[in-house]
């Protein structure tokens, strides 16, 4: 049964209503470094709450302390202060809508003359780039043909909109300007990264040399990983012979409630599979994202070596954003 098959037949069975209430049950390994976050219910601990605004239910008041803007007290003012002030110096001020309490992480270069739809609060990401060995080569529109060419790959960072309760994990793609690959909020990243580093463990353990069980395809001479599901098909052709996780009956489903639902009650869907050819001698992981009420799917692959980096890197920003709570 080839990929895309399989694919349509889980989405096909796939419940539109069903929660993927699966995906909050991380193994204990997973629990250490994403624990945290997922089980993090005080967001005052992440020092990003907006001033003026005030904590859901009851408790002590979120309300931040103020941060000093005084040239002498430079160093101790979060990046993006210490930038806005560099780049003022004659106002002698940070920009008036910028308020007292920015997240220590942002490094955006904010200016007065920020328009509202562009103030966001931003971390780096030069050093969280994941070059993507199985996509193909980039171009751009009437380049195609000739090129150039540039390397695929996906880099990470977290925003925060003026206003935003809470950062959030954004996912981009390639050198083309655009919206976000994904948009995830904290405790959607923290699910993904505990995912991906059970399927990394998985995916890191080479095919197995004993012999394929009696009553198995005659193409297939070695027994199956202990994570493949799939019942082989002794008539599949030679491309779709992977080995692959369970996509039927316990598939890896978690909901983005930032994303276009792809209904009036069924929020957009991330589903994570991993596919090993039987002659190959890596895993892939694949990423798909399907949104939107006609259920648009989109969808790359990454090797073993990738999604670990893709979880390392989340993991390494929901450490910056939540100071270390992650």
């Amino acid at each position: 049964m080839t990929r895309s098959a399989r694919s349509t037949k889980a989405n096909k069975s796939a419940k539109p209503t069903t929660k993927a209430s699966n995906a909050n049950v991380p193994t204990a390994q997973s629990r250490s470094r994403f624990g945290n976050i997922l089980n993090l219910t005080d967001r005052a601990t992440l020092n990003t709450r907006p001033a003026g605004t005030s904590k859901r239910g009851k408790g002590a008041s979120t309300q931040p302390a103020t941060v000093a803007v005084s040239a002498t007290d430079a160093p101790t003012i979060p990046p993006c202060h210490q930038m806005s002030l560099r780049m003022q110096e004659n106002r002698g001020q940070v920009p008036y809508w910028l308020g007292p309490n920015p997240p220590q992480w942002c490094i955006a270069h904010h200016v007065v003359t920020d328009e509202p739809g562009i103030r966001y609060h931003l971390s780096g990401c030069e050093d969280r780039m994941i070059a993507l060995s199985l996509a193909e080569p980039v171009t751009f529109p009437g380049d195609e043909l000739n090129g150039p060419y540039y390397e695929p790959f996906l880099w990470l960072m977290a925003e925060q909109e003026q206003h935003e309760i809470e950062p959030r994990i954004v996912v981009y793609r390639d050198v083309q300007p655009g919206a976000p690959t994904l948009n995830l909020t904290l405790r959607e990243a923290a699910l993904i990264g505990t995912r991906l580093d059970e399927l990394c463990e998985a995916g890191s353990v080479p095919l197995p040399t004993e012999p394929a069980p009696a009553g198995a395809p005659a193409w297939q001479e070695y027994a199956c990983p202990a994570w493949c599901a799939e019942r082989h098909d002794a008539q599949c052709p030679v491309g779709g012979r992977d080995h692959s996780s369970d996509v039927y009956k316990n598939p890896i489903l978690i909901d983005l409630l930032l994303e276009k639902p792809r209904g009036r009650r069924t929020p957009a869907r991330f589903e994570l599979a991993m596919y090993q050819h039987y002659r190959s001698s890596m895993a892939r992981i694949n990423f798909c994202k399907v949104i939107g009420e006609d259920s648009t799917a989109y969808s790359f692959e990454l090797t073993v070596v990738e999604a670990r980096q893709f979880a390392d890197y989340v993991a390494d920003l929901l450490t910056l954003v939540t100071g270390g709570a992650a």
